[in-house]
């Protein structure tokens, strides 16, 4: 019984309730701005919250032909994860789980997409991408403790190369859910956080002054709860403790990323990007859940970081990141673990930016928003992926007109790729046929409307008539 309430203790810890620094005091909120006629009127009788889906459809007033553009230099994005795409790698934390059989299918080749980088990024330019959101795998770069191999981070190198030439922006994750098979219990390892600052200045010292943004670990709320609490990813622990000690090592380990990429690039522009989940009532985003969830206990810390007891504390974030999916009823909790049943709720993308901007008073980046089908089968629900872009690029368009500095929106993902344990989910501008013994990516519907957007640095007039506020 000692022991369970130990771990009882630890849990709430790490949920934030005595998690060892000052609780964070968000900015006060400004006065607000005068917005323009056409803004205030997408909004509900009292001037602040988002219209519900029926108040839209009486109310927004979008002219035929209309177009919503977004300030210049916004980045149109598309987003992959070594692990999910490029296939063959032996030393992670994935492919210690694999060899275990705690996946459903096995990667294999993923989209062979370590090989097939250049046409890859070939296609994100062609889908108007302005901006590729791709990660650094721990376990290439450094195989065993210690040793670095330096043809991988060259091939990284290379990536960032051929995106620049294209005219694209590279946005580079440190850590997306994969660590090295070496490092004994992940991120419950209390040596974890100084191993990481070693991979860091390796990478960083590599790629300075080649890359600008920097996202230092993917996801940090969820794989706290996902590896060391539920245990449905690496390692597979089922423990309130071991998710305390997770939940604290990855904090400082992106702390000390920070430190790094700063040293190495006093320029370089920092963040981590949390999931965000909301709870909707109808069409209405009501709440964040849970309260005190881990992802704003953890954003509160690195925004005013206390490095010792007594400490000034300090910024470790240059922007915010976040990666919005859904909103969910209460019954629709249950489903969740069925990605293409994730209820579909645009206007949480315009409340979380509007959140994240008025409680931190940074910048804002969707660093990830997509919609899942089920291996390419309708959605029992109605939505294309047509149909969710438009709207969610609708909304986000509308909290950058309200004033809020969003930097870029990325797509997850460019094409169908290892979803975690299995390719059933598949989100892709382009399809991936498994049963294609080459791989061959194949656009969708939605990359040509994608394209468009970005071409016109916003939506269409055309597409605003045919899709806004609705299902497809």
């Amino acid at each position: 019984m000692k022991d369970l309430f130990s771990e009882l203790v630890a849990y709430v810890s790490a949920l934030g309730l005595t998690f060892g620094s000052p609780a964070y005091a968000p900015a006060p909120p400004q006065e607000p701005q005068a917005r323009p006629a056409a803004a205030l009127a997408r909004l509900g009788e009292d001037g602040r919250r988002p219209l519900s889906y029926l108040e839209a459809q009486r109310t927004i007033p979008v002219e035929p032909g209309a177009a919503l553009r977004f300030p210049r230099g916004f980045m149109w994005g598309v987003a992959v994860s070594g692990t999910q795409v490029e296939g063959n790698d032996h030393h992670s934390s994935w492919a210690a789980w694999e060899r275990m059989g705690r996946t459903r299918e096995p990667k294999g080749l993923a989209t062979a997409s370590w090989e097939r980088y250049e046409e890859d990024l070939a296609l994100a330019a062609r889908t108007g991408a302005t901006a590729f959101r791709m990660s650094v795998e721990w376990s290439r770069v450094e195989p065993r403790p210690g040793e670095f191999d330096h043809a991988a981070l060259a091939r990284y190198a290379s990536v960032v190369a051929t995106a620049r030439r294209l005219g694209i922006e590279p946005v580079v994750t440190l850590y997306h859910f994969a660590y090295p098979a070496w490092l004994e219990g992940g991120w419950e390892n209390v040596a974890a956080p100084a191993a990481f600052a070693r991979y860091v200045e390796t990478v960083a010292a590599a790629f300075r002054g080649k890359v600008r943004y920097w996202i230092t670990i993917n996801e940090p709320n969820l794989e706290p709860g996902l590896g060391y609490l539920v245990g449905v990813f690496p390692p597979g622990r089922m423990s309130p403790l071991a998710f305390a000690r997770a939940t604290e090592s990855i904090l400082r380990a992106h702390v000390a990323a920070y430190d790094e990429l700063h040293r190495a690039d006093p320029g370089a522009l920092v963040s981590t990007n949390v999931f965000r989940m909301v709870r909707r009532q109808g069409q209405e985003t009501v709440t964040w859940l849970p309260a005190m969830e881990p992802g704003e206990v953890m954003m509160d810390r690195l925004a005013a970081w206390v490095d010792a007891p007594g400490a000034r504390p300090r910024r470790t974030l240059d922007y915010v990141a976040f990666d919005y999916y859904y909103a969910f009823t209460l019954p629709e909790f249950f489903q969740l673990a069925d990605y293409w049943r994730w209820p579909v709720h645009p206007p949480g993308i315009y409340d979380a930016a509007r959140y994240y901007h008025d409680r931190y008073r940074l910048p804002v980046l969707v660093a990830e928003n997509g919609m899942a089908e089920q291996r390419r089968q309708v959605r029992p629900d109605g939505w294309t992926r047509e149909a969710f872009l438009v709207n969610h690029v609708y909304e986000l368009q509308r909290a950058a007109a309200e004033g809020v500095p969003v930097l870029g929106y990325f797509y997850w993902s460019l094409m169908d790729n290892y979803e975690w344990g299995s390719y059933t989910p598949t989100f892709g501008l382009y399809r991936v046929d498994r049963d294609d013994p080459l791989l061959r990516r194949k656009p969708t519907q939605a990359a040509d409307v994608y394209r468009r957007m970005a071409r016109d640095n916003g939506i269409p007039g055309d597409l605003l008539d045919r899709y806004l506020y609705r299902r497809s």
